[in-house]
């Protein structure tokens, strides 16, 4: 059932959720509008929201299409350029929805290309980086202390897909046999895989 409607001025791409707040990034089609947005909920209020437009660092550019990763404290917020080559990652302080703080970037190109997916540990402090060029065309562990890599998953051409739950890593690959390889998250070592016939995609 729809319960109501957010009117918003830029064409919405992915959400990350921070309690009462909203952040969206926009659409790559959309024109070059493209930093993220911000909709805040007017308390318990589900039909209320605010759309506000942060003041973001004037010497940090914005791509279009970014993915966002919310941590569970609400205090960071990780803006991935998905897509390009080379792909990077952002990391911001977003305690304040009007003036975001950025805090760091990876080193320009140390995470590969093309990025398809990324998700981030419960606890925020790494991210599991799936993305199409990445070197060895393996899955990267990502710290988000320093956004350097801790570790590359051997995975297989071309990484396009990743999850996790609480004792498993799930990696997909497009190349054939396509298929998704599983890892125990404690140290990483390979299970076992899952292949897809030659025509199929995830």
């Amino acid at each position: 059932v729809i319960t109501g409607y957010i009117a918003v001025p830029k064409m919405p791409y992915q959400i990350g959720i921070d309690g009462s707040r909203l952040w969206v990034t926009t659409a790559r089609n959309y024109g070059k509008d493209y930093p993220p947005m911000v909709l805040e909920s007017a308390g318990s209020d589900i039909l209320s929201w605010t759309v506000k437009n942060p003041s973001w660092p004037i010497n940090k550019t914005w791509d279009g299409s970014e993915h966002v990763l919310i941590d569970s404290a609400g205090k960071r917020a990780y803006f991935g350029n998905i897509g390009y080559s080379p792909d990077n990652i952002k990391k911001y302080d977003i305690t304040s929805a009007e003036s975001p703080v950025f805090l760091l970037e990876n080193s320009h190109g140390s995470l590969g290309s093309n990025g398809q997916q990324f998700v981030l540990s419960e606890d925020g402090t790494k991210i599991y980086f799936a993305a199409s060029g990445a070197s060895g065309y393996a899955l990267q562990i990502v710290k988000t202390s320093d956004l350097n890599k801790e570790t590359d998953l051997a995975l297989g051409a071309y990484p396009n897909a990743v999850a996790i739950d609480s004792a498993h890593i799930y990696a997909g690959k497009a190349s054939d046999p396509k298929g998704v390889k599983v890892y125990r998250r404690s140290d990483n070592i390979f299970i076992r895989e899952y292949s897809f016939g030659s025509q199929e995609t995830l």
